[in-house]
């Protein structure tokens, strides 16, 4: 994923390359479109945009949405700032037809109002279209928004059917252009893709386990379990959790004399623990290139699994949580024969100790 991002950011700016700047009589009619894959899936989805002239038929401008930030709505501003480029670059009138509302509501409000403040969503690209159409005489630049997919069959009118034909040309543009990708970012790409799948394959096989789990629980406290097959298709087609970037890691957040502060802090479990577990933390934190959101279950269902750790051991006679390898005839160390319950509190406890011990300092 570091490395898809990384490429997502070298994607150069072409809004300004144009294929063709021929223009015909009087006012140039222009048709945007952006495309976008995969938008619903966050850090997988490619966005392109596209512009062609409905004046001469020509492609004037397409190309993949630069930026780590791969959404439809961006794809759309960015086919509408390379139509304004063009303009300014032609020097001649220009209307522009394009299927997103939102764009046709945000540019006529610059057009009427350039004071006005703009919009918080993609503010960037805003930020620099307002700069491109303070560039253009009143009255330069007209927009207008057009029905999206207009099937030219159902068209009830010779106009109807010009916007539709055009209309469907800057969706191909775009499209095309989302997709000319170099043989290079595609392997990488089918590889996230893959890595997805498979993410995706271990998360189901972990919630049929649980379920499993606690079927078997359920009839060993003489409960039926309930199987539904509609229950069970909507669990296959619940999303897949899609983490999110941060811009540093739990070590590197974390002060720097942390082991030492551990010992100030004023809990039954050993401080030794307290590290190990916090160590492990940081460590699978370290290793993932995004952050994802995890319950405390599923975190002590890691640390049991690793089995990395060695858990704590109660002392019969001192009646306290003490080093395992401290007990005179010692229990295994990987989890001391302790239940899931006693695990899960003592992975809890031991990382809420420790930030609550940072928090005081």
């Amino acid at each position: 994923m570091p490395l898809l991002r990384e490429q997502l950011a070298n994607i150069p700016d072409v809004t300004a390359q144009f294929n063709s700047v021929r223009a015909t009589a009087g006012r140039q009619h222009l048709f945007t479109d952006g495309a976008c894959m995969l938008q619903d899936v966050k850090g997988l989805a490619l966005a392109g945009w596209g512009v062609i002239s409905a004046s001469t038929g020509d492609v004037v401008s397409c190309g993949p949405l630069h930026g780590m930030w791969q959404t439809a709505p961006r794809a759309e501003l960015c086919a509408v700032i390379s139509a304004v480029r063009w303009a300014i670059a032609t020097r001649v009138a220009v209307n522009l037809w394009t299927d997103c509302k939102h764009v046709v509501l945000g540019v006529q409000k610059l057009l009427d109002s350039p004071w006005d403040p703009l919009p918080i969503d993609n503010q960037d690209l805003w930020s620099q279209l307002a700069q491109l159409l303070q560039q253009l005489e009143s009255g330069f630049l007209q927009i207008v928004h057009i029905p999206s997919h207009l099937d030219p069959a159902r068209c009830e009118s010779p106009f109807e059917e010009w916007v539709a034909r055009h209309n469907a040309h800057a969706d191909t543009v775009a499209g095309i252009a989302n997709s000319n990708r170099s043989y290079a970012f595609q392997q990488l790409y089918m590889q996230v893709i893959n890595e997805q799948l498979e993410l995706k394959s271990i998360i189901r096989a972990l919630r049929g386990i649980f379920f499993r789990i606690a079927a078997q629980t359920l009839q060993g406290k003489g409960q039926a379990v309930v199987e539904n097959q509609h229950e069970a298709e909507e669990i296959q087609q619940v999303p897949l959790p899609v983490g999110v970037p941060r811009s540093e890691t739990t070590a590197e957040a974390f002060p720097l004399d942390w082991r030492r502060r551990c010992e100030a802090i004023q809990i039954d479990l050993p401080v030794q623990f307290i590290v190990a577990v916090t160590e492990f933390f940081m460590e699978q934190d370290g290793d993932a290139a995004i952050a994802f959101e995890v319950s405390w279950i599923e975190f002590a269902f890691l640390v049991t699994v690793a089995d990395v750790l060695e858990f704590p051991a109660f002392h019969p006679t001192a009646g306290v949580w003490v080093n395992a390898r401290d007990m005179p005839l010692r229990p295994p160390l990987s989890n001391c024969g302790l239940t899931g319950k006693d695990l899960l509190d003592m992975a809890r406890s031991a990382l809420l100790a420790l930030c609550t011990g940072l928090l005081v300092e």
